[in-house]
């Protein structure tokens, strides 16, 4: 396809131009761009896994807002009766009061403080049961909750692959099969930041994950937690994949319609040379009615009639010598 286009010095001149002036660049670029998408899928995954872990996290606090408003709600009702509620609200397994401010179930005075301002304290460790902690309004209770914890760990909008871990890197809670990295690499990487991504192997999987740390201590004179949410590289790994087979088929289409639309505008560049060419042979071997076809509006168009005229003009000549 390509040879009777450059058969001429002009068509291969032209070609060559056509690479140097227009692929080459456009192919840097296109490299440049493969690297860049490719960089940006990678981002966006990992954005996608941290925003994963700060929603399914504010949604932890947010359930542990409910249990503290109920509670709450028991405080003020309890000042208006003399007798306690024994009404056990949503999210908790029990509810005790206890009178004897002077047996609270060991206290600091930090925490002491935290409840007499009105807030709600928790205690929550893992392997143990988590409590609520709030005074009543005159504060000659304390209200103790226990909370029910798998109701706040597991519920329909808990992500597949997830863990909650405490600051000091202790497991409150992982979704089945999972469990966090092993080594102690991850803790120096969940120590710089807020938020971010890590990745493990699992049995053989590679994961990569999102963090979030929630700090619960203003509203509830706890140290809080970090949530992971992970998902297997593969999916990543399966998006880069389709993202080069595009990229790579749309580049090669690409570059076959850029080298038509090259070798038509050869062909139409040189179609007027080679009628030309052709026209000056068969006048040098004494064909004097000779006329060159060429359309257009051009220098070539122009040359052509110029050679018409000059062909028609030698015509003449011989003519008028032969008589």
């Amino acid at each position: 396809m390509l040879r009777p286009h450059l058969d001429s010095k002009v068509g291969r001149h032209l070609f060559l131009s056509f690479l140097l002036a227009a692929l080459l660049p456009l192919g840097g670029l296109g490299f440049y761009a493969y690297l860049r998408v490719g960089d940006i899928l990678v981002t966006s995954f990992n954005d996608h896994l941290q925003s994963e872990s700060k929603t399914w996290g504010m949604n932890l606090v947010q359930e542990l807002n409910v249990r503290a408003r109920a509670l709450k709600h028991i405080a003020e009702r309890q000042n208006e009766h003399d007798k306690p509620r024994t009404l056990v609200p949503p999210g908790f397994l029990a509810v005790s009061f206890l009178h004897d401010l002077h047996n609270l179930p060991e206290l600091t005075a930090e925490e002491m403080h935290h409840l007499e301002n009105g807030n709600a304290l928790l205690r929550m460790v893992p392997g143990k049961d988590a409590h609520l902690y709030i005074l009543s309004a005159d504060e000659k209770q304390l209200i103790e909750g226990r909370i029910d914890i798998s109701s706040l760990w597991v519920n329909d909008e808990a992500p597949e692959r997830h863990c909650v871990i405490t600051e000091q890197y202790k497991i409150y809670y992982c979704s089945p099969g999972m469990h966090p990295p092993a080594d102690a690499s991850w803790i120096n990487t969940l120590s710089r930041s807020n938020a971010g991504t890590l990745s493990w192997q699992l049995d053989d999987a590679d994961l990569i994950a999102g963090y979030w740390r929630a700090s619960l201590a203003a509203a509830y004179a706890h140290p809080g937690f970090i949530v992971l949410v992970a998902e297997s590289r593969t999916l990543l790994d399966q998006e880069l994949a389709q993202f080069r087979l595009f990229f790579i088929s749309s580049a090669i289409l690409s570059f076959c319609l850029a080298l038509l639309l090259a070798l038509n505008q050869i062909r139409r560049a040189t179609q007027p040379l080679e009628a030309l060419t052709e026209g000056t042979q068969r006048l040098a071997s004494g064909d004097f009615s000779t006329q060159v076809k060429v359309t257009g509006n051009n220098e070539f168009s122009g040359l052509a009639r110029s050679f018409n005229r000059m062909a028609r003009h030698l015509s003449n000549k011989f003519h008028m010598l032969r008589m």
